[in-house]
C-alpha cells in the first residue's frame, strides 16, 4: 500500500471521528435549544388552550313565514276570488244557496253597496257584505264598480296626508265611488265632493284576506 494511500486510511477513521464528535456536540447543543424554545411554546398552548372558546354546536333558528293566500282565478269570469265588487241595483236577494230554492236570508237596498266576492258558480255569486254575513246573489246583480263604505266617522282631505286642508266630515255607512288608493289613502268621489281618505275609515279596499 502506497504512502499516499495509507495517509488517505489512517486520516480518513480520525476525520470521520471528529466530524461524529461534533456532530455530537451540535445535536447536544441544538437539542438544549430546541428543549428551551419548546418549553414557552407548550406553555403557550397549553394556556391557550385552557382559555380557549367552548366548542358550541350551531343552533339553526327557523322562522315561520305566514304568507297570504294568492287570489285565485275564476272559472267562470276570469277574476280573481277574492275581490271586491258592488252591486248594480237598489234591490238584491241574499238567499242560503246558489238557486231560487233557497231561503232569502237578506234583502240589500242599497245601489252601489260595496261587497267582497268569495266564491263563483255559473249563474251565482257567493258575497260577503260589510257586517261580515255571507249569502248567494245571482251573478249580474254584482258588478265590477269600486266603491268603499265608511267603517267610522272621518274626515275628507283634500291631500293624502292627515295635515292636509279638510274638504268636508263624513258619517259612518256612506258610500262613496273609490277612485284610486295608495299609501294608506283612498281618493273618493262622494256627494260632490272629491279628496282624500284614510284607508283604516273604509271597508271595500285594501287587503280582501
Amino acid at each position: 500500500m502506497s504512502g499516499l494511500q495509507r495517509l488517505a486510511f489512517l486520516t480518513t477513521p480520525l476525520f470521520f471521528r471528529i466530524n461524529l464528535s461534533m456532530f455530537k456536540i451540535y445535536a447536544i447543543v441544538m437539542s438544549a435549544a430546541l428543549c428551551f424554545i419548546a418549553m414557552p411554546r407548550t406553555a403557550y398552548a397549553q394556556h391557550q388552550s385552557d382559555n380557549a372558546a367552548p366548542n358550541i354546536e350551531p343552533v339553526t333558528i327557523t322562522r315561520e313565514l305566514r304568507l297570504k293566500r294568492e287570489p285565485r282565478i275564476s272559472d267562470f269570469t276570469g277574476l280573481p276570488v277574492p275581490r271586491f265588487a258592488s252591486l248594480r241595483y237598489d234591490e238584491v236577494n241574499g238567499r242560503a244557496g246558489p238557486g231560487l230554492d233557497y231561503p232569502v236570508q237578506w234583502t240589500y237596498r242599497r245601489t252601489g253597496l260595496p261587497v267582497l266576492v268569495v266564491r263563483e258558480s255559473q249563474e251565482w255569486t257567493k258575497i260577503r257584505d260589510p257586517e261580515g254575513d255571507e249569502v248567494w246573489v245571482a251573478r249580474h246583480m254584482v258588478g265590477g264598480r269600486r266603491t268603499g263604505i265608511t267603517a267610522t266617522n272621518a274626515q275628507i282631505h283634500v291631500n293624502p296626508d292627515d295635515t292636509s286642508r279638510i274638504i268636508a266630515e263624513i258619517d259612518i255607512g256612506v258610500v262613496m265611488d273609490l277612485a284610486d288608493c295608495r299609501n294608506d289613502w283612498c281618493h273618493i268621489r262622494v256627494a260632490g265632493h272629491k279628496g282624500w281618505l284614510p284607508l283604516n275609515a273604509l271597508w271595500g279596499a285594501g287587503a280582501t284576506q
